[in-house]
């Protein structure tokens, strides 16, 4: 079973790596809404007041016109769960998603449990890993 985010890029990057699967979309296993931040890097928010606010509390604000941190991460492991338990029967599933879903999904089922930054991979990359039926087990760093 083949789940992806709805995102274009992940659209795209599902067809290149499974071009014989039609994805399930799980349309909360999208990207983090940004906001306001939303396509800036940090030189072009540097003289924002907002900008200052979200670096000032550890990154733990809400996005501007955006998401918190914390509703981030809690759509995207109920997400997990609603896929996971859909797709029970099936013997494998891959996921094309971004970074921060991989994040937020591993920092709350993973073992070893990590902060959610410990789980970064670079654009392209993901993780193997083994459901038990509670957690995951990373296999290896793909």
């Amino acid at each position: 079973m083949l789940v992806c985010s709805p995102m274009k890029r992940c659209l795209q990057t599902a067809e290149i790596l499974f071009p014989q699967n039609i994805p399930f979309i799980a349309h909360d296993l999208r990207e983090c809404d940004f906001g306001d931040f939303e396509g800036k890097n940090y030189r072009e928010l540097s003289d924002s007041a907002d900008y200052q606010k979200w670096i000032d509390s550890g990154g733990s604000l809400p996005f501007p016109k955006g998401e918190s941190p914390d509703d981030f991460r809690r759509r995207c492991t109920e997400a997990f769960e609603t896929v996971i338990r859909t797709c029970s029967e099936a013997h494998m599933v891959a996921f094309v998603v971004h970074g921060g879903t991989i994040m937020s999904i591993l920092e709350k089922y993973a073992l070893p449990h990590m902060d959610y930054f410990c789980y970064q991979c670079e654009n392209g990359h993901g993780y193997s890993c083994l459901w038990n039926g509670k957690n995951l087990e990373i296999r290896n760093i793909l």
